[in-house]
């Protein structure tokens, strides 16, 4: 199989005609990582007030527009989900656990988009964590799989 992207454009150059699979111009685009077939949107930075209340606005825009909304709780000390948000009743909710537990969200990620697809979700938002340790791999697949990246900091 050969993969070609148009105008991938790595390290400023036109890359349009590169067989990504016998000869990637970096290592980390050889292979696809998984990626969920809901749009995803990540909330990351360093205000959880701020967090909060774009994690309220995503969900409020796409639940007007009737979409089902796959949620990643990973703040639970920091962030405290709206009650409007915990009574819906379509969306689908998981906690992976705290940010500062790595290894806990790094081991669940995967499985939690997977799951996720197979219950038909539109949208996942999920917050982003440290770069820390593993949290470092989870923040770089979970931007190449995200539509939006929302930075919320102080």
């Amino acid at each position: 199989m050969r993969i070609f992207l148009p105008n991938l454009g790595v390290y400023g150059k036109d890359n349009s005609d590169i067989d990504l699979i016998s000869k990637p111009p970096t290592p980390g685009l050889k292979y696809r990582h998984y990626s969920p077939s809901a749009q995803v949107i990540l909330i990351e930075g360093n205000d959880p007030i701020k967090m909060q209340n774009e994690i309220l606005r995503q969900w409020k825009d796409y639940n007007s527009k009737g979409q089902k909304i796959g949620l990643i709780h990973t703040h639970q000390s920091s962030i405290t989900l709206p009650e409007e948000i915990l009574q819906d009743k379509k969306l689908v909710l998981v906690v992976l656990g705290d940010d500062s537990n790595y290894k806990e969200i790094a081991k669940g990620l995967f499985a939690t988009l997977r799951d996720m697809d197979g219950l038909g979700v539109d949208v996942i938002i999920m917050e982003g964590i440290s770069e820390e340790a593993e949290g470092l791999a989870v923040m770089n697949r979970i931007r190449k799989a995200a539509k939006d990246i929302i930075l919320c900091n102080k």
